[in-house]
């Protein structure tokens, strides 16, 4: 059972085995009289198994291209999640679980509550509870008890495993418009890249480091990211060579790449970058948003082709403010003027509740 519920966060569920386990679920409640289970065994079970249904919505949710479908699948996850915690309400997982599902629905208030819940529930010893408390508080632009947050996590985590921490740090200093904090956060992170290819040797791979480490490519990419945002782009060139090298078929480098080349005003160097970003993952949601704002300036024949793009970036991530924003702008050039004026409001209020760094970059 356990190995079962491990699995539902790294893969997802047709409808079928969501049905079947619709199935086992009232087959139990019908016939649980005629199994010689304790009482409290059989509340757990029907927990863990209500709680199943739930992550299999929240991940139906996550791929549905409808947001009539999406938002009903996230209502049945919901549902399930808060039914399950009725049954297993010592569960860490389970907090944590809910605690990310408000996340990301943007219900703040009700996701902090859970998270804290977490922490408490597991003594502070995991660092995606630390990681889901800052970026919820980020994305109430409470950016100073974020920073709060990091640092009191950082004084509980061993050296090795701080990479996430660090990297969170300095996107709150530039958050809070304090660029060269972020810098000093990520040289610091570099010095760790050094000592942890001193500690460990060359055989491991520090680029590739997973879990908790500290990864050199994030940092290079971090770096060049930081100073595409100052318009320091010969800074920002040559931390993305070094990231390049770590990763050279990364759809991730090759957008920063165009963000260069539109930054120095080569728009067409930038186009050919986010069409080659988008072979390399053609599902990249960014690269979709900076090809559908050039495409915008662009003459009137091609705004569909942008709207199209546009509207696909939001099937794959309806929370994105930015391709609500430019969406916006292709209707209102367009002549719509009341689909303008929605997409405007839906990406104004996104931004009210925009975390430093995607939830979903926790898990």
């Amino acid at each position: 059972m356990n190995n079962l519920m491990i699995s539902l966060h790294s893969c997802w569920l047709p409808r079928s085995a969501a049905k079947i386990l619709i199935l086992l679920q009232r087959v139990w409640d019908m016939h649980k009289e005629l199994f010689l289970m304790p009482k409290g065994a059989m509340s757990i079970f029907k927990g863990v198994a209500i709680r199943m249904l739930g992550l299999c919505s929240g991940k139906q949710a996550t791929i549905s291209p409808s947001d009539f479908e999406r938002s009903r699948l996230q209502s049945e996850a919901l549902k399930s999640l808060d039914a399950a915690m009725s049954l297993e309400k010592n569960n860490p997982d389970l907090l944590f679980e809910l605690g990310m599902l408000y996340a990301e629905q943007r219900n703040l208030n009700t996701a902090l509550r859970y998270a804290k819940r977490f922490i408490d529930a597991t003594g502070g010893s995991l660092l995606k509870g630390w990681r889901l408390l800052a970026l919820i508080l980020s994305a109430q632009h409470r950016f100073s008890e974020a920073e709060v947050v990091i640092d009191a996590a950082l004084d509980e985590t061993a050296k090795w495993e701080q990479g996430p921490l660090l990297r969170l740090k300095a996107k709150l200093k530039t958050s809070q418009s304090l660029p060269m904090g972020a810098i000093e956060t990520y040289r610091y992170l570099l010095a760790l890249v050094q000592a942890q290819r001193k500690s460990f040797g060359p055989l491991r791979s520090v680029s590739q480091d997973g879990g908790d480490g500290v990864n050199e490519y994030e940092v290079w990419h971090g770096l060049a990211d930081l100073y595409s945002r100052l318009s320091h782009w010969k800074d920002m060139e040559v931390c993305l060579g070094k990231a390049k090298e770590l990763k050279p078929y990364s759809a991730e480098v090759l957008y920063t790449e165009g963000v260069m080349l539109q930054g120095r005003g080569q728009a067409e160097e930038a186009m050919s970058a986010y069409i080659t970003a988008l072979l390399v993952d053609p599902s990249f949601v960014p690269c979709k948003i900076l090809i559908g704002a050039l495409l915008s300036k662009r003459d009137s024949n091609a705004l569909p082709v942008a709207r199209s793009i546009l509207s696909d970036a939001l099937k794959i991530e309806p929370t994105s403010r930015m391709a609500w924003y430019y969406l916006g702008i292709i209707h209102r050039v367009d002549g719509r003027i009341a689909d303008a004026a929605d997409c405007f409001q839906a990406a104004s209020m996104l931004e009210e509740f925009d975390p430093i760094e995607n939830f979903s970059s926790i898990l």
